[in-house]
């Protein structure tokens, strides 16, 4: 989905009052927004994640969790700082499953190239979350 794009379904939303934090954004308006039958394909699922990644980049931190498929929620402004915290955690967390994944990889098997890129990423792997839980405990 181009930029423009998520633009002019951006103003639609604002245009028809559903930006507003707290807003559930039914199933039937984004089948009208990208002209597509949620029930009969899965085309939609592209610009529908890239629409929600724009939103969230603008201000609107959204989920589509425990509601019916196709349809998107925009947290409350309360939420956003709860939901921010658990996104924290959980990218932690993933951070340190990668980094495990590095670690236990069986690099007797991979090429001197191969090796030295496995090398390289592992340490800002570490080096990232190393930052990220240095920078998160002084906060």
């Amino acid at each position: 989905m181009k930029k423009e794009e998520k633009k002019k379904c951006f103003d639609f939303l604002e245009r028809h009052g559903y930006l507003e934090y707290g807003k559930i954004i039914p199933k039937a308006i984004f089948e009208e927004i990208f002209r597509a039958d949620f029930e009969s394909t899965w085309d939609f699922l592209g610009p529908f994640l890239s629409l929600k990644e724009y939103l969230e980049e603008h201000g609107y931190l959204c989920t589509s969790e425990n509601l019916e498929p196709g349809c998107l929620r925009i947290f409350d402004a309360d939420e956003m700082a709860d939901r921010s915290n658990v996104i924290i955690k959980n990218m932690v967390r993933r951070m340190r499953k990668l980094q495990l994944c590095f670690t236990n990889a069986r690099v007797e098997e991979f090429s001197t190239k191969d090796y030295q890129r496995h090398l390289h990423t592992s340490n800002k792997v570490s080096m990232g979350l190393h930052s990220l839980q240095s920078n998160l405990a002084e906060i």
